[in-house]
């Protein structure tokens, strides 16, 4: 999925007269475009999974299926891809200390 796919939802900090139905439908759309782009990247993990299977089949010729080695190294790429989604979504503002 592209960061152009990602439609930011935000709402003015200047309009404090939206009611509390406009801001719920609001949270309930950004909540439900979150769970779409984690769907789709949870979808493109088991296609990726299902490919490295089959290719492990090809390869050997017979129905053996990917080693733990493979899946583990699957499960680490994509462990790192989640965690970069997130770290975008999710930002963690800097803070200075004050001395």
């Amino acid at each position: 999925m592209n960061q152009e796919d990602v439609v930011p939802i935000t709402v003015p900090l200047d309009q404090t007269s939206l009611a509390r139905e406009e801001i719920i439908k609001s949270l309930l759309s950004s909540l439900a475009a979150e769970e779409l782009k984690f769907s789709r990247i949870n979808d493109e993990a088991n296609a990726n999974l299902n490919n490295l299977q089959n290719a492990s089949r090809s390869l050997t010729g017979n129905a053996r299926i990917a080693t733990i080695s493979d899946l583990l190294h699957m499960n680490e790429h994509y462990r790192k891809v989640l965690q970069g989604v997130v770290r975008n979504l999710y930002p963690i503002p800097h803070t200075t200390k004050q001395e």
